[in-house]
């Protein structure tokens, strides 16, 4: 399937502002400049994504055939340790920047169950050209375990303290002929509703728990749906996950 945009430039930028962030921010401790806020945290994510796509081929001519095969998906993960992020705020600087002492990639263990049903209807009469088909390849559909997975958590750059997470590790499709629904299936996560335009599904926290001590530990949830649609299929994807945040001590 194609979609009308990816969220692979998304991701990508998440990632980027990350190593901006160690930068920028290794740049202020060393300068000192009056109001930077720094706080560090142990934290731990957990979420679901479900999605479910159909295609809608019909045949034009009575030769061709009918494709209307239907798939579905549900993703659990989670961080199997905590992980430990630093949060740094510049004087001026829209949202706080999250990133690892160690690593830019939060390690996750995913669980994935994938299925599809393929529903093809073969053409109305034979036609000199029909050769019987191809042979068909069995689906490796069902469930598959990857670990480590890994995940950003970044600050939207545009949308108040919207904490977003995206996809990480993007090469780790598990399935060798289980069709997904694209960029919406793993090892995509969505970070952007229906009608995308800067509809970000994020995690609310606002800079004021995020350097205020007396928020100690607090869990932040994120939930959205976004749904696609082209000449030939249709899906529909939603996420829910959640963020929970311990204070450390400096």
């Amino acid at each position: 399937m194609t979609m009308t945009r990816t969220d692979k430039a998304v991701a990508t930028a998440l990632a980027f502002c990350v190593a901006i962030a160690l930068a920028c921010a290794g740049q202020a401790r060393a300068a000192g400049p009056t109001g930077f806020k720094v706080a560090k945290f142990k934290v731990e994510i957990e979420g679901t994504q479900n999605s479910v796509w159909h295609r809608t081929v019909e045949a034009e001519v009575d030769c061709g055939t009918s494709d209307h095969s239907f798939g579905r998906e549900k993703l659990a993960f989670r961080t199997t340790k905590p992980i430990y992020l630093t949060a740094t705020h510049l004087p001026g600087e829209f949202n706080p920047q999250m990133f690892g002492s160690r690593q830019l990639g939060i390690p996750t263990t995913a669980k994935v169950r994938r299925s599809f049903t393929p529903a093809v209807v073969p053409p109305a009469r034979v036609c000199e050209e029909n050769d019987g088909g191809a042979p068909v390849t069995p689906p490796d559909c069902g469930t598959r375990t990857i670990r480590p997975w890994k995940l950003n958590l970044q600050y939207a750059t545009d949308k108040k303290n919207a904490l977003l997470l995206s996809s990480g590790d993007t090469d780790q499709d598990p399935y060798v002929n289980c069709p997904g629904s694209s960029l919406s299936s793993f090892p995509w996560l969505i970070v952007e509703g229906s009608g995308h335009k800067g509809d970000y599904i994020a995690a609310e926290v606002s800079q004021d728990e995020l350097f205020d001590p007396k928020f100690q530990k607090w869990i932040a949830i994120g939930h959205g749906t976004a749904k696609e649609s082209g000449s030939t299929w249709w899906s529909r994807t939603e996420i829910t996950y959640s963020v929970s945040f311990t204070r450390l001590k400096k």
